[in-house]
């Protein structure tokens, strides 16, 4: 008998990674792990666009955001995780006692790193919902350029409402980073997006088609993450080869 562990189901072996991810999460290599992809899944652009993205704004956006493995969420409409960034006028809401309580109910990695999932979860949708509006062939070019203006508008105005609020409770400051870190995402990557959808249609069925549009990225960016860590061999467990595997876990 060898040192390594087995595991015979999929269950066991999901859970074995998850509290590997965990722990290397935590670590220095892990942390210098997420700085080395910072800015890898980040693109620039000399911008047309009349609303000025803040640089703080893209540095956060950089930052790689650690998701959750354990993490089970049911939207609910009466439970608000949103912080705010999913409606006008994308000012940050903090979740009430019953939202934390529920957060910290659906999942054991703690109610940040399931709220980083659900946003990125969110995100992709948001992206896939501006596909649809965007390459519709009977839209207006500059009815799309007018409304995503705005959208970037109202939402750097908001986000830099809170860069700059420095006077904060732990616990609020806490969501408060949360916030910053997902609304930056939606302001760069919404801005990134608006550069594409203005060299035409074709261009941006192109870059859909390359799996080049942000929210896109962003699934690629978890898989690099997890790729990145250490194997179970490394940890006398059995690892896991499955590209498929990989893609259930973080492909939100």
């Amino acid at each position: 008998m060898g040192r390594r562990a087995k595991y015979f189901t999929l269950a066991e072996r999901k859970a074995a990674k998850r509290a590997q991810h965990t722990e290397y999460a935590r670590s220095d290599r892990g942390k210098a792990t997420r700085a080395r992809l910072r800015s890898k899944h980040t693109h620039s652009a000399t911008s047309s666009s009349p609303v000025s993205v803040p640089p703080s704004a893209y540095a956060r956006a950089a930052i790689y955001s650690v998701l959750s493995w354990t993490f089970s969420w049911q939207d609910d409409a009466d439970v608000v995780v949103d912080l705010g960034l999913r409606q006008p006028p994308y000012a940050f809401v903090l979740p009430d006692a019953a939202a934390i309580a529920a957060l910290e109910d659906s999942g054991n990695d703690g109610p940040e790193l399931t709220l980083n999932s659900i946003h990125c979860s969110w995100i992709r949708e948001e992206g896939r919902a501006r596909f649809r509006a965007w390459s519709t062939a009977g839209g207006s070019e500059k009815d799309i350029i007018v409304a995503a203006n705005a959208e970037l508008g109202e939402r750097v105005r908001a986000w830099n409402t809170v860069a700059t609020d420095k006077g904060t409770a732990e616990e609020d400051a806490r969501f408060r980073k949360l916030y910053l870190d997902w609304g930056a995402k939606r302001i760069v990557w919404l801005w990134e997006e608006l550069e594409v959808r203005r060299e035409g249609l074709e261009a941006y069925l192109t870059a859909r088609a390359h799996s080049e549009l942000p929210t896109q990225r962003l699934y690629q960016a978890n898989i690099d993450y997890i790729r990145s860590l250490p194997s179970l061999e490394d940890s006398d467990d059995e690892p896991s080869d499955s590209d498929d595997w990989l893609s259930e876990m973080f492909e939100c």
